[in-house]
């Protein structure tokens, strides 16, 4: 069954099969031949997710030389289903006054006017044109790593910061993981390349207690390092908090905050914890009622 599955490049059986019977599937596809047909149909499957799935139960099954190109395999089809997602739009711009430059094609006339008042010819350095430049914006996501996120939450969880991380290439933007403790995947200052970051989320450690206040306050370091005219921080959690001190004295010294409280255990989530950092941060909640809209609620959150 499962040589058949992996011909026919069936993943949702392969991965009913590594799940119920990891040994049988550990011994199929460490079989040099059925490894390389496996990874050769997943580049090529139509069902990209399902095959993110076997892929990432997959990692654990086999030898650490074989685990290699299975996970730039993985990571691949990640990007692929991030950049389908992620759609980016135009990026947001604001004007500038400069003084003459041929590739402008706006005057501000006023100003103009006003540089060339008693003269009997405008010269060059009277003229004032308006340009265009990208705004300044700086991006934060913080994403609770403890407790429930694991297996198909967690794949979905590295699946959004790719969508995070294409939608904003070309800005600056830094992302946090946080349990017991906070870690910065992504620094602000710091230019990384998707398949890179992607990698580096693969081989997080979950579970473990609650400090949301700890991943605030990291993310309010990098949020703070660089200058721009607009801060938006996005925090994934449930809202449960099980360690550290109050996280809402955090939450206030954010210039905008939005919350996507999504259910990682059991219980949904602590409404009134996720409610009262927005109205802290200024930002707005949204209920993400199933994991798999993560990666979607991600890009409406930054709309």
């Amino acid at each position: 069954m499962v040589r058949e599955a992996i011909s026919g490049g069936d993943f949702r059986t392969l991965r009913a099969v590594a799940i119920e019977e990891s040994r049988v599937m550990a011994e199929i596809i460490g079989e040099t031949e059925n490894y390389h047909r496996v990874l050769k149909a997943a580049e090529s499957s139509p069902t990209k997710w399902s095959a993110a799935l076997f892929l990432f139960e997959a990692r654990s099954l086999l030898s650490e030389e074989k685990r290699g190109l299975l996970k730039a395999t993985l990571i691949s089809l990640l990007i692929q289903l991030s950049s389908q997602i992620s759609a980016r739009g135009i990026r947001p711009t604001e004007t500038f006054l400069t003084s003459f430059e041929p590739s402008l094609e706006e005057i501000e006339v006023e100003e103009t006017i006003e540089n060339a008042l008693g003269k009997k010819k405008v010269e060059f350095e009277d003229i004032v044109m308006v340009g265009k430049r990208p705004k300044k914006r700086s991006f934060m996501l913080m994403l609770d790593i403890s407790n429930s996120m694991k297996y198909e939450k967690m794949l979905l969880a590295v699946l959004a910061v790719g969508v995070f991380a294409l939608k904003l290439q070309g800005e600056r933007y830094s992302i946090v993981t946080f349990s017991k403790d906070a870690e910065i995947i992504k620094p602000m200052d710091w230019e990384m390349p998707v398949s890179a970051l992607l990698d580096k989320m693969l081989d997080l450690k979950t579970g473990g207690t609650t400090n949301l206040r700890k991943g605030l306050e990291v993310g309010l370091d990098e949020l703070s390092k660089n200058v721009a005219h607009e801060k938006l921080a996005v925090l994934v959690t449930d809202g449960w908090v099980t360690e550290g001190h109050d996280p809402l004295e955090v939450a206030e010294k954010y210039p905008k905050l939005h919350v996507l409280q999504v259910p990682l255990g059991m219980g949904g989530g602590d409404s009134e914890m996720c409610n009262n950092l927005v109205r802290k941060g200024r930002g707005k909640c949204v209920y993400v009622d199933e994991f798999e809209c993560l990666p979607r609620a991600i890009i409406e959150i930054l709309k």
